[in-house]
């Protein structure tokens, strides 16, 4: 059971390292040296990105422990809470966190003006980086809390 934990673990890692990947990406499509792509291609960009990119990169790690795994039903709960982080950490904006960490920018100090179109401006009326921060530690607690809840032996 220890190594099946440890096991898991590098995969959770491993999704997490993905969101770090793209937005290594993100910067090098949108922010590079002030290059941002034309407001009609950027709806495109994320939808394809994010309603398509999140749910299939979340469903291969699930789908990968999944083969690997005994056909039981913790490993059935197990596969779809890996799933389900990948969509969470998503929603939470992840990347955006590491677009600046990684990137070596400073998080905005006003409004994050490029999100007035987007459903989390439109739920909130603003986006700014401390609501951003709560968003994300709000989405991270529920992760963490889903998997010691799933994991308690």
């Amino acid at each position: 059971m220890r190594l099946a934990k440890q096991r898991l673990r590098i995969l959770l890692v491993f999704m997490v390292a993905v969101f770090a990947v793209w937005a290594k990406v993100d910067y090098a499509v949108t922010g590079y040296r002030g290059h941002y792509l034309p407001e009609d291609v950027l709806p495109k960009y994320w939808f394809w990105m994010w309603i398509m990119g999140v749910p299939a990169v979340s469903f291969v790690f699930a789908l990968a422990y999944w083969t690997g795994a005994p056909k039981t039903k913790r490993n059935r709960k197990i596969t779809a809470a890996i799933f389900l982080t990948g969509i969470f950490l998503g929603i939470g904006q992840l990347e955006d966190f590491f677009y600046f960490a990684l990137n070596g920018l400073p998080f905005p100090s006003g409004e994050w003006t490029w999100f007035r179109d987007t459903l989390f401006y439109k739920i909130f009326g603003t986006w700014t980086t401390p609501l951003h921060f709560m968003w994300l530690g709000g989405w991270v607690i529920i992760v963490l809390v889903m998997w010691k809840i799933l994991l308690r032996d």
